[in-house]
């Protein structure tokens, strides 16, 4: 839990921090980005309130985790479809229909297994890593928790940036900003209730 709950402070600095680089910080008044904003930061109050309460992390809590997950993307869909169809709907209408084509989608989808593979294996060595540290010398599990935080954050920074640089260069920022926000809400989203859950399942098993 602290490893996610830093993971999703980070990300939200780094989203911060190149919102700020870009000079985007006015495209925050949309309120599909303000809606974004909100369901952010209670993906890190879940966790605060969570460990602040030691509320037990076991199956019973999973259900609540699923439903509050399909509420947070259906609240995104909706707030982003009444309040940025003028701009956005016909560019993502664009960009699906560039996606449809089979051979892209094929090409999309290997890279996303291969990346996935490498991703578990990367994390299987540094967990290990990390927790053979922490038992050499004596290192408390949550300065452990925050750290793989933010290693396991750098592609968000990543990605921050570049799509608000990319969108930039063809004069829409707010494109870019739309990518960088729908990036860290998922990313915030999947941490704390998709992989957490894996991991509650896979340690009740």
């Amino acid at each position: 839990m602290y490893n996610i709950l830093s993971s999703n402070v980070i990300n939200l600095i780094q989203y911060l921090a190149a919102i700020a680089f870009n000079q985007n910080a006015d495209k925050l008044k949309n309120t599909a980005i303000k809606t974004d904003m909100v369901l952010v930061i209670l993906t890190i109050a879940i966790p605060v309130l969570l460990l602040g309460l030691d509320v037990p992390l076991n199956a019973s809590i999973v259900p609540m985790f699923i439903l509050l997950y399909v509420g947070f993307r259906l609240l995104n869909h909706n707030v982003h479809r009444i309040y940025l169809h003028n701009e956005e709907s016909i560019e993502q209408v664009e960009n699906q229909s560039e996606v449809k084509s089979r051979g892209r989608v094929i090409q999309y989808v290997l890279i996303l297994a291969i990346t996935g593979v490498l991703l578990f294996i990367v994390g299987e060595f540094l967990g290990n890593a990390l927790e053979s540290l922490c038992q050499r010398f004596y290192i408390s599990e949550n300065i452990i928790g925050i750290l793989l935080g933010f290693i396991t954050s750098i592609p968000e920074l990543i990605t921050f940036f570049e799509s608000q640089k990319h969108y930039r260069k063809a004069e829409k920022d707010m494109s870019g900003v739309v990518e960088a926000t729908n990036n860290l809400l998922t990313s915030n989203t999947l941490n704390l209730f998709v992989i957490q859950t894996i991991g509650i399942l896979m340690l009740k098993t």
